[in-house]
């Protein structure tokens, strides 16, 4: 993108918005190789000119939307473990709901495949980030539940770690939440949290 997401004037940022919808869309529809600039423009409504004048490049277009992606997984995680519901229930929503992202997102997709190569090729780093803050965040919520921060640390990267291992070779989204569910509880139980 030409500028930053705070220096765009409201119009700007609607357009980059709605640049960003239909990438994640096209991404996910068509893969990443299928998808073109020419393609996006043209479901966006707007000229290729215009919409290179946000983003350089395909590429360029595609670490935004992961960059977005990455950023609405770690909300969604805060929002779990804001909650009143106990520390287990809180960890198992939020790892549900981060790994719920990128299965309705990126592993329903026919092109899922194709879409982590690209991930792994332009936007590694941001997830590499955002995983490590959610971890963080976890190691927070056990921590305040009486943990030490090493334990916290240590719990927090093992049901991080694990829940993805999960998350990747699921079949299906419900095996996924129940798989988590048992993670979560069976941990969080053998270190007297449950």
């Amino acid at each position: 993108m030409s500028q930053t997401d705070s220096t765009l004037s409201p119009l700007k940022h609607s357009r980059s918005e709605k640049i960003l919808d239909v990438g994640e869309r096209l991404f996910s529809q068509q893969g990443f190789r299928a998808t073109t600039m020419e393609g996006i423009a043209a479901e966006v409504g707007m000229s290729k000119v215009t919409v290179y004048g946000y983003f350089r490049d395909k590429e360029c277009l595609f670490q935004a939307v992961a960059s977005r992606l990455a950023g609405r997984a770690k909300q969604v995680v805060e929002e779990a473990l804001r909650t009143d519901e106990n520390l287990s229930e809180q960890i198992i929503s939020a790892l549900i709901a981060k790994h719920q992202l990128i299965f309705d997102l990126v592993r329903q997709s026919d092109f899922a495949s194709e879409l982590f190569e690209a991930k792994d090729q332009f936007a590694s780093a941001v997830f590499k980030e955002t995983d490590a803050e959610i971890e963080t965040l976890i190691a927070s919520a056990i921590e305040h539940n009486g943990a030490s921060p090493v334990q916290s640390n240590a719990m927090a990267r093992l049901l991080f770690g694990a829940s993805t291992g999960i998350a990747n070779h699921s079949q299906d989204f419900s095996e996924m939440t129940k798989n988590i569910d048992l993670l979560v509880r069976g941990v969080l139980q053998a270190k007297g949290f449950e």
